[in-house]
């Protein structure tokens, strides 16, 4: 009898070390990886390793203070290696540098032109991006009655100062009405102003440049 109950005493001391030494491999087991966890175990698994990495870097801290306080010569920052430096004997030179960048250009001297007046241009020298002198005709405007008109004058003004001459004469001799001497001088001033006035009027259907330049736009 007492053989037989040592044996189920045995048994069961043999059981329960089985189960302990299970439930030790069971809780050995190392911790998941990464991509098995889900998102709540994936932030608590971060801040148990800050806490770690604080925990380690204030014992980390500790210990350099310990070594110091012993040995003043221990240095816990790694020594940098030495860099090798090339010196070169600097020479005076020319160099250049170039920016690129977009935008609008405006003349300083942005001169606009344009007829003085009204008709139909029968005569045109100018094309965009093109050069011009100062004093070139750029513009002629369809003057053939103006001339027309000045042209008539002038052959009135020529029959008035024949009148006027003869009358002059007769006068001079105290031949003749004096009224009709002066109307005859005063038709040929009054020609004479005419064809000014007209020739003003044809300078104007001719336009030259004012200026020398470059011309940017036409609006014709």
């Amino acid at each position: 009898m007492e053989i037989i109950k040592a044996t189920k005493k045995t048994s069961l001391f043999l059981f329960g070390f089985v189960m302990l030494l299970l439930a030790a491999c069971g809780g050995a087991q190392g911790p998941k990886p990464v991509e098995e966890m889900t998102l709540d175990e994936k932030k608590k698994s971060l801040a148990e390793l800050r806490n770690d990495l604080k925990s380690t870097e204030l014992k980390i801290s500790q210990m350099e203070k310990a070594i110091l306080s012993e040995d003043p010569s221990f240095s816990a920052k790694k020594k940098k290696k030495p860099k090798v430096i090339t010196v070169v004997n600097p020479e005076k030179s020319d160099f250049e540098t170039f920016v690129e960048t977009t935008g609008e250009v405006r003349s300083i001297d942005d001169i606009r032109i344009s007829a003085e007046t009204s008709g139909q241009i029968t005569e045109l020298n100018l094309r965009e991006n093109n050069y011009v002198q100062n004093g070139a005709l750029i513009m002629r405007v369809d003057d053939v009655l103006v001339r027309k008109n000045i042209s008539e004058l002038e052959t009135q003004l020529q029959l008035a100062q024949t009148i006027y001459e003869k009358r002059k004469r007769l006068w001079d001799q105290n031949i003749g009405s004096e009224i009709e001497y002066i109307q005859s001088r005063t038709n040929v001033e009054s020609l004479q102003k005419s064809i000014e006035t007209a020739q003003t009027s044809l300078d104007k259907y001719s336009q030259f440049s004012p200026t020398s330049g470059l011309i940017e736009k036409l609006y014709v």
